[in-house]
């Protein structure tokens, strides 16, 4: 059943897309341009791809903006995946289909932290093109631009690229497989997210440890597991999408979003705790 964050979550995102495609009905036909726009603008992402293809365009103003919205994906984390991509709506859906579907196809196994690091060097690898070309790379292989520009030409020789995503991501044994361990503005995201001050944060008190939280976590148990069960020692993963699923699905209430320093690694951790559970 649907709780407090999933269906704030889906209809916030559900406005947005509704307001991407409606004006191809002829509806709200300034909107499409405007926001899809806008969602590319409010990424820091789009500054250092500025910085790298044209400084002339780096103003004081546009800087300004860059650094505000820097420091709050700093403190956020990747606010941006979990409540606002459109695409990464779109894939979250698909999963479920399948997971009504296929009961128990998705998988988390202990490669999954060396696939998820596959997106940082997939990230390093177009931002050095992108230096080297002085073309906007990240913005060619961006899904969510992609969708604009479909929205506005039709589709076109891009919407293969998106059956290969979605491809990837639907057979992937992983949750998330493409917003996870190939998006290369997740990957940003979560580099920025290393010390955000939100996160999912446990009661220790009240945790009874039966790892609901971690099976409907969109990046599998990896994420949040280590969290769990160290008893709040250990911090929640950055490529936590602060979506909230967890919270929802916690049958003690014993999650919950803290604005507190809680998710930093304390000096205490438990090794012998961890390591039994693999972590």
């Amino acid at each position: 059943m649907l709780k407090n964050y999933t269906v704030s979550r889906y209809l916030t995102r559900s406005f947005i897309v509704l307001l991407l495609i409606l004006p191809k009905f002829g509806f709200f036909t300034w909107t499409s341009v405007n926001l899809s726009n806008t969602l590319l603008y409010i990424n820091p992402i789009f500054g250092l791809q500025a910085l790298l293809t044209s400084p002339a365009f780096l103003t004081v103003s546009f800087l300004s903006i860059v650094a505000i919205l820097t420091l709050i994906y700093i403190l956020l984390g990747r606010i941006f995946c979990g409540w606002i991509c459109p695409f990464g709506f779109f894939l979250e859906l698909l999963h479920k289909a399948r997971s009504k579907l296929f009961v128990n196809i998705v998988k988390t196994d202990n490669n999954t932290q060396t696939i998820y690091e596959f997106k940082y060097y997939f990230l390093m690898v177009l931002l050095v093109v992108t230096l080297i070309t002085r073309v906007s790379i990240l913005e060619v292989f961006s899904p969510l631009t992609m969708f604009k520009r479909i929205i506005l030409f039709g589709f076109t020789m891009e919407i293969i690229f998106i059956f290969a995503v979605v491809a990837y991501d639907i057979s992937s044994k992983n949750n998330g497989g493409w917003c996870f361990s190939l998006c290369p503005w997740g990957a940003f995201y979560s580099l920025l997210a290393k010390r955000r001050i939100l996160s999912i944060n446990v009661k220790s008190e009240s945790c009874i440890k039966c790892l609901k939280c971690t099976s409907v976590c969109k990046g599998g148990e990896y994420i949040l597991r280590p969290h769990i069960i160290s008893e709040g020692e250990r911090k929640v993963l950055s490529d936590c999408i602060n979506c909230g699923d967890c919270i929802d699905n916690c049958p003690q209430n014993a999650l919950k979003f803290d604005f507190n320093k809680s998710n930093l690694i304390n000096k205490k951790t438990s090794s012998e705790k961890l390591t039994k559970e693999g972590y």
